[in-house]
């Protein structure tokens, strides 16, 4: 059928099909069959083109008798796979060009919760299978379970591309299958890993909802058949359990004598976000179109996605951004050990110390003095802005330290710790290259996060307070060792590189502080020095000072100027990068990765910000984007450099957090895993060649110094 076929098609049946700028509209949307949104989907550029040409046409009108052009469209034939079309579907899986996959689940925590694969969608050459196994409902139609193995043998055929949207993910539920397929899905050498979530990623790492759904309504527009499947499949689990009040439930049950918590347990109300994990209660034929759906609007957004990234230029990023997604997915299957009784006697101790603070702070205060209340401490000290850290630093009150302790002396760090602790005392924390649709993890410049808990924010040493190093809690396996390496002011490296300052330079190979280096531009204020590089080389204007500091618009001008004036060459780098981002829409990292400066971006970053518009923070975010992207890049490519070698001495990365990579390490290969870590992890042809610190130790937070960042000559230098 061809485009013309399909315009006709549509309007002959009364549907409305026009143009809402770069968008096609067809409606009514609840009129599409399946078939209507393959072709539609098939010939999108044509109709395209075919509606901007004609303009709105009102439905053709046909008398009575007469046949349209092409009939409609026949409902694809079901999805789902039965005892009788096994064998046909599994042969047509086996001889497939392309394979596009898709995990159907009971849940989304397979190590803390034990969740599994129920079913999986498979796309062979275009045409969808459904193979159920574990529906809790409709069991006649689960295949048996050694049906599965076969299923996968076919899917999962070396040097054959998988492609799936957050295929880490089904790569993760699958390896827990059995160890032949953690050897196909997870090893490096394993089956190729395509992944629409990161080609996104690339393309645009401002989207504002990377989803699957996001995507498709974005993209592919009345082509995208997630949403409306999903819709359908949620009414259906909204039934099986419907928010009912406690008055309703005793109507389902006249004359019984049952207290409020004996009814809401007949009658479990499950909030919408968790609805898809009951997908198991339901049988196969009503889940098999919903994963039909994700497997075609997968290869659709791949097909939008291809052309961009081969014009960008990023083919070879998308690879290996798949092959380090999957490096992160054997970090977190390995997991790391947790001390869960040491996280249980510091929570006790952790809520007698508060108690103890804010009985003091009351006494010093009000009686109902709340620490964390930013109008408690405000009328307290005075103040009307910010009540940071920072701010209550520089008041002379004694109360203000107080209260700085009072906010840190919490146990929500044990305790997630403990959330998402398994019952053999591993965690697997998720590790995001991308932030999820509902913000969780993920940052803009390529740098990695955690969630599951947050193991970015776990405290360092604390001297003020031991109980608060929550690092102490991770502990190497017996027989193991752990090492921590730490790339040494890995920003201001950085933006040597990009900016050629000899001030840098100087400090780098003479060995001298940065931070007292700047002091004497700043009028001997330490503090304020440090505070300058730990803020100004992440894009902090004079505005972004005060904010952050308290500072007044005059000392936050003082100290920026004397930054600039220490390190002009940086000043003229941020200029640079500022006019690369007004000319080009986006800054480029060392790796040929772009970051883009587009609408997205900036309408996230006033709506975190609460700013109606961020047009004049543009050339720091630049500058931040530039710095921040290039470490997270060398941090990347340093993990991927790191993997292998490692593995052949039993060594295996665990963490990476900040611009730190901590590595588990056999006792007696610690000399070997050391010497070649240090050389992986520098060797970067930058201006300033990185330097790497490292550390030993039993657990993360107890850790002696054993080897010093040293200054190194540039490779090129060398050569």
């Amino acid at each position: 059928m061809t485009a013309a076929n399909v315009l006709t098609n549509l309007r002959a049946r009364g549907l409305r099909v026009e143009r809402r700028g770069p968008a096609l509209r067809v409606a009514p949307r609840a009129a599409l069959t399946d078939g209507d949104r393959v072709m539609i989907r098939e010939h999108l550029a044509e109709l395209k083109a075919l509606v901007a040409t004609e303009g709105p046409a009102a439905p053709a009108v046909t008398v009575p008798g007469q046949a349209l052009l092409e009939p409609s469209p026949e409902p694809p034939r079901s999805a789902l796979v039965t005892p009788d079309t096994f064998e046909s579907a599994l042969a047509a899986v086996t001889a497939a060009r392309e394979i596009v996959l898709d995990v159907e689940t009971d849940g989304l925590e397979p190590f803390l919760a034990g969740h599994r694969l129920i079913g999986l969608a498979v796309e062979a050459d275009g045409v969808p299978h459904y193979f159920a196994f574990r529906h809790m409902v409709g069991v006649e139609q689960n295949l048996p379970e050694p049906a599965l193995s076969r299923v996968l043998e076919a899917a999962l055929q070396p040097g054959r591309p998988v492609l799936g949207h957050n295929v880490r993910f089904d790569a993760l539920l699958l390896s827990l299958e059995g160890e032949r397929w953690y050897r196909l899905l997870l090893e490096p050498d394993g089956v190729p890993l395509d992944d629409t979530g990161l080609h996104a990623q690339l393309h645009n790492e401002c989207e504002p909802d990377a989803s699957l759904n996001g995507l498709g309504q974005r993209y592919l527009e009345d082509a995208a058949v997630k949403r409306a499947r999903k819709a359908e499949l949620l009414a259906l689990l909204r039934a099986l359990y419907p928010i009912l009040q406690v008055a309703e439930m005793r109507k389902l049950h006249p004359g019984a004598a049952l207290s409020t918590t004996e009814l809401r347990a007949l009658h479990p109300q499950v909030k919408d976000n968790d609805l898809m994990g009951h997908l198991a209660e339901l049988p196969p034929a009503q889940v098999a179109p919903y994963a039909a759906g994700d497997v075609a609007d997968t290869r659709a957004l791949r097909d939008h996605y291809l052309p961009l990234l081969a014009s960008a230029g990023h083919e070879f990023l998308a690879r290996e951004l798949a092959d380090f997604s999957r490096l992160l997915t054997r970090i977190e299957h390995r997991g790391v050990l947790v001390d869960r009784q040491l996280c249980l006697e510091r929570i006790t101790a952790l809520r007698a110390e508060s108690a103890a603070q804010l009985a003091a702070l009351r006494a010093a205060t009000t009686p109902t003095f709340n620490p964390h209340s930013t109008k408690d401490v405000q009328a307290v000290f005075g103040l009307t802005g910010s009540t940071s850290k920072e701010v209550l630093a520089t008041l002379s009150d004694p109360r203000a330290q107080q209260v700085i302790d009072a906010r840190r002396t919490r146990t929500e760090v044990y305790e997630k710790l403990l959330r998402y602790l398994g019952a053999d005392d591993i965690l697997h924390p998720h590790f995001h290259l991308a932030a999820g649709v509902d913000g969780e993890g993920g940052t803009r410049t390529g740098r990695l996060s955690s969630s599951h808990p947050n193991l970015q924010n776990l405290p360092r040493r604390d001297i003020t307070n031991p109980l608060l190093a929550a690092r102490r809690a991770i502990l190497a396996r017996p027989g193991f060792v752990l090492l921590k390496f730490d790339y040494e002011k890995a920003e201001p490296w950085m933006a040597a590189h990009y900016s050629h300052s000899k001030a840098l330079y100087d400090a780098y190979h003479g060995g001298l502080n940065l931070y007292v280096e700047l002091t004497k531009r700043v009028g001997g204020d330490y503090q304020a020095a440090k505070s300058a590089w730990l803020s100004i080389p992440y894009g902090s204007g004079v505005n972004g000072l005060m904010r952050r500091f308290g500072w007044s618009q005059e000392k936050a001008e003082q100290v920026r100027t004397g930054f600039l004036a220490e390190y002009p060459e940086i000043g003229e780098a941020m200029r640079r990068t500022a006019a690369e981002v007004m000319q080009t829409g986006g800054v480029t990292l060392w790796t040929a990765r772009r970051l883009h400066f587009n609408a997205d971006m900036k309408r996230a970053v006033a709506q975190r910000r609460k700013q109606q518009s961020v047009e004049s923070d543009v050339s720091y975010m630049a500058w931040n984007s530039l710095i921040q992207g290039g470490v997270g890049e060398m941090v990347r490519v340093a993990m991927q450099r790191l993997e292998c070698p490692l593995v052949a001495v039993g060594a295996f990365m665990i963490l990476q957090c900040h611009d730190e990579i901590v590595v588990e390490c056999p006792v007696d290969a610690v000399d070997t895993v050391v010497a070649l870590t240090c050389e992986q992890m520098t060797a970067f042809d930058f201006w300033l060649r990185p330097r790497v610190e490292c550390e030993r130790g039993e657990n993360y937070g107890d850790m002696t110094k054993i080897r010093e960042a040293t200054p190194s000559p540039r490779l090129s230098d060398s050569v």
